[in-house]
């Protein structure tokens, strides 16, 4: 598998979506990429959800349904997020 993320500090917690289609990664200091495999380019992508949290992630997990993410942070909070998403030709891509 090749993904091309643009990550300049450490991932400190990764999960696979139960579909096997997309995936999460907790990356320092407060950011969510989820990846998808980009049909038209025919490779994995990541885009990054910024800032979600006040402290670094450190645990992921997928929703059964794969459309929320449940995130936990070092500063004892945990949010849920979903990780769906449109490409920039307003289609959902998964």
């Amino acid at each position: 598998m090749l993904a091309n993320i643009d990550v300049r500090l450490s991932i400190l917690a990764c999960k696979w979506a139960p579909s096997c289609k997309k995936f999460a990664l907790a990356a320092c200091p407060t950011s969510l990429i989820v990846g998808y495999y980009n049909i038209e380019g025919a490779c994995w992508t990541g885009l990054v959800k910024d800032k979600i949290v006040n402290a670094p992630i450190v645990s992921v997990d997928f929703h059964p349904s794969c459309n929320l993410i449940a995130i936990g942070s070092v500063d004892g909070s945990i949010k849920i997020v979903s990780s769906s998403f449109k490409s920039q030709t307003d289609k959902f891509v998964i």
